[in-house]
């Protein structure tokens, strides 16, 4: 299951005028990574920067123009070992809090879907019990 998808662009040939990178759906084996940024990329001893040009993503904040790829596919890989609610629940809570994929638990959060204030004071009530 794909948790992202970047254009990863060459930037020497970008420095010279031309476009030269590809998409690529993360996460990918280091193998793959490695093919990918030869092949498709041309990442060789003359040209050996890259970047991140353009990102896709439902769980994942775009990373940066110069994020290091390996570390955004290490990311990736472990997100992609969630099941679908636990991936629902990263994606949600890393929009309002700075969330490590490293220590997070699903059960730390608590997330509900709600169509209006009042549909989310009743299920926080229902969850703490009556208030008298």
């Amino acid at each position: 299951m794909a948790i992202a998808r970047a254009y990863i662009a060459n930037l020497g040939k970008y420095n010279e005028g031309e476009l030269v990178g590809g998409w690529i759906d993360l996460p990918v084996t280091d193998e793959e990574l490695k093919a990918f940024l030869k092949d498709v990329v041309g990442i060789t001893e003359q040209y050996e920067e890259f970047a991140i040009h353009d990102w896709e993503s439902d769980y994942m904040d775009y990373p940066g123009e110069y994020a290091s790829i390996w570390q955004v596919n290490n990311q990736a890989e472990k997100l992609g070992e969630l099941d679908d609610d636990e991936l629902k629940v990263f994606s949600a809570a890393s929009k309002i809090w700075d969330v490590d994929i490293d220590n997070f638990d699903a059960g730390d959060y608590w997330l509900v879907e709600c169509d209006s204030d009042s549909d989310l004071a009743y299920e926080y009530i229902e969850s703490i019990g009556d208030i008298e």
